[in-house]
């Protein structure tokens, strides 16, 4: 037996950790309200987000990162933010879908609605400073300003505003014409 254990031991030593397929469900239990998703490893480019809350299956898990698909690519979320949607279950009870204070849950695995991919942009205003708001409207609150030239992520637009990601977890709305 102890044979065994160190043939075993020197084989994942040899060939990297064992991935293992995943039938379970994983919940998105991150400090953030959204969690990165990557394309490859811990130091490749963020791809997008599952929200915090968000049920999925993955396809695999590969020490410590899920690995699922997306629209058709094959991409990966760090398993320190994710919790067994079972283990979640014991230790808070059904999650309300409702608009209470806690975020609402989807429990469909093949649903992950709210991952997001984004698209590169730049600050390109006259002035020196964008304003970023609260709500896509002049009447949102004034969230922060963003320097001529800064980097955003572009979400999604919707009529004259833009809905972007900046500085690795904020989220606000712009005036789209002043991004390119």
């Amino acid at each position: 037996m102890r044979k065994v254990v160190m043939v075993l031991l020197v084989v994942l030593t040899i060939f990297g950790s064992i991935s293992v397929a995943s039938a379970e469900k994983y919940i998105v239990t991150t400090n953030d309200s959204r969690l990165n998703v990557r394309l490859n490893d811990d130091h490749s480019k963020i791809v997008g987000k599952l929200a915090k809350g968000q049920v999925f299956e993955p396809d695999y898990i590969k020490g410590c990162w899920a690995h699922f698909t997306l629209k058709g690519k094959h991409v990966i979320a760090y398993m320190g933010y994710l919790t067994k949607y079972s283990t979640y279950l014991k230790s808070h009870g059904k999650p309300s879908s409702g608009s209470g204070s806690g975020s609402s849950v989807s429990s469909k695995p093949s649903s992950l609605k709210p991952f997001y991919e984004y698209t590169k942009a730049h600050v390109k205003t006259s002035g020196l400073r964008l304003t970023v708001r609260s709500a896509p409207s002049f009447e949102g609150k004034v969230i922060t300003w963003l320097d001529n030239g800064s980097t955003v992520y572009v979400i999604k637009k919707s009529g004259s505003w833009a809905k972007i990601f900046y500085d690795e977890t904020h989220v606000g709305y712009v005036w789209a014409d002043l991004i390119k």
